[in-house]
This record gives C-alpha cells, structure tokens and sequence, in this order.
C-alpha cells in the first residue's frame, strides 16, 4: 500500500509541476524518481524534499515580469530540467539509497540503533535541502530588492541579477529559507523521538547554520567562477560576453548547477558531521 501512495505521488506532483510551468518533461521524469527514492526511505526526507520544490516552485513565479526584465535567462531557467532537479537533489538522493542498501531504520526507530554511517547520511539530507531551500529564496526574493544589492567580494554595488550580487532582503530571505529546513528537521525529530527540547535546538540550529554557510560560499563562488556582465542594449544582466556588454565581475567557469550542486553537497556534509558531533556529546 505504501508503494503505491508513494508511486501515485511520485507520479502526480512532477505532473503538476510541469503544468504549472515549474519542470520541463526531462525534468518532470528526474524528480518523479528523486521523490520515489526519498519517500521509500520516509517521511522524513520526503518533508525536506517537498518543502523545497513547493516553496521555490511559488517564489519562481513571484515578480516575474520585473526578474524577466533584469535577467537574460530568467524565463528560461524558470523551468527547471533534468539537470537542474538533478544538481538540486543528486547528493540527497544518493544518501537515501545508501540508508536503504544500508537497512537503515525510519521513523521512530530511527531515534535508537543507528551507525556513525547513518547518522551522517541522515544528516546530509536537510543540510542540502538547507542550502537548496535557501539559496533559491534569497535569489527569488533578492531579486526584487529596491535597494542595489553589492558584490560579494568587491562590495561594490552591481545590478540586480549579478552572480555574486547579495542585498539584506536577499540574505534575510536566504536564511528564513534555510531556517524553514532546519525547523521541519526539529519537528520531525520530535514527531518521530521521545520530546527533548535541547535535541530540537541542536537539531535546528545545525541544519541553518550549515545551509547558511553554503548560502555564502553558493554567492563567493558565483562572484569568482561565473560570468557576468551588463548588456547596454538590452539593459539587462548576461552571462556571456559579448557586443555592448560591460564585464561585471567573474570569468566563465561554472555553470549556475554546477555551483549549486558544489555548495549544496558541502552544505549537506557539514551537516552530517554536525550530526554524528551532537551524537558524541549527547
């Protein structure tokens, strides 16, 4: 019965997603497996992996005219593709098949009886949905800031849309979205152990604080590693240079999934060694 409410959800939400505009079919095809991976290991690793694509998939669409104005591949990029789902969850999912090859347990019992191994790959997966979560809201909503935002490295001021370019709504925004994860990983701890408040803190504090850290290594390798530069016809932010472009900052190196996925495995990492240290002194 389980598999099949998993396989009806799996099956059902990228369908949505791709109506809604939010996945391509490429795209829609790769999450549906990365869901199926994630609620056959629980409910706990499916919560962090819903809580992301719900909550992106909402703030993509917010001021989209005004971001489509102030980025050149914004509209493109709106829709994510294999590529994108997979660099936004790649990590992730990998630690849930390793908790199922490794007969980890769920639920309840997973508050008693886990390895060092476990404890780590448990502790991977909302530290990179951490950084996910919160790297998206602050670029969605750093976006429309009225203010200028300034370049990470330089702390020059740059246009909206530059990659590296972080202002306070952007960096508020990119916390909240790391500290929503790291909140619905203390209350699944609860829901799912006996109540300790300390735990919860710990718990929380470590899945933020780890996809804060990401967050800003997300926008220094941005600054250094990827292009930007200003079209002065278009009066917009590109990536490649050009004619009647002006280089802003960085040289073309990565690709924006490429740097997600980097920060966001380093993100989960440290989490996971967050976790396996609160094991040691609690």
């Amino acid at each position: 019965m389980h598999f099949i409410i998993n396989l009806i959800l799996s099956i059902l939400i990228p369908i949505l997603a791709v109506i809604k505009g939010s996945l391509t079919l490429d795209g829609a095809l790769t999450a549906g497996i990365t869901f199926m991976v994630h609620l056959t290991v629980g409910i706990s690793p499916a919560v962090f992996i819903m809580a992301f694509f719900l909550t992106s998939s909402i703030l993509t669409k917010v001021g989209m005219n005004k971001k489509r104005k102030l980025e050149e591949k914004y509209v493109e990029e709106s829709k994510r593709s294999s590529i994108q789902v997979l660099c936004n969850s790649l990590l992730a999912t990998i630690s849930c098949i390793m908790l199922l090859l490794t007969d980890a347990p769920n639920g309840t019992s997973a508050c008693f009886g886990l390895s060092s191994f476990q404890v780590f790959l448990y502790g991977i997966i909302p530290g990179f949905y951490s950084c996910t979560n919160g790297d998206t809201w602050s670029s969605e909503v750093g976006i429309l800031s009225k203010t200028h935002p300034f370049h990470i490295i330089t702390f020059k001021q740059v246009p909206a849309g530059t990659n590296g370019g972080v202002s306070s709504l952007g960096l508020i925004s990119g916390f909240c979205g790391s500290l929503l994860i790291g909140l619905i990983g203390g209350l699944v701890f609860l829901m799912n152990c006996p109540f300790d408040i300390t735990l919860f803190i710990l718990t929380s504090s470590s899945i933020t604080i780890s996809g804060v850290i990401g967050n800003l290594l997300d926008s220094i390798l941005g600054g250094t590693l990827q292009y930007s530069g200003w079209d002065e016809k278009r009066k917009c932010v590109v990536r490649k240079s050009g004619d009647n472009v002006t280089r802003i900052s960085g040289v073309d190196v990565l690709s924006n999934s490429a740097i997600n996925f980097i920060t966001s495995s380093m993100s989960g990492i440290i989490c996971g060694c967050l976790f396996l240290y609160i094991r040691y002194i609690y």
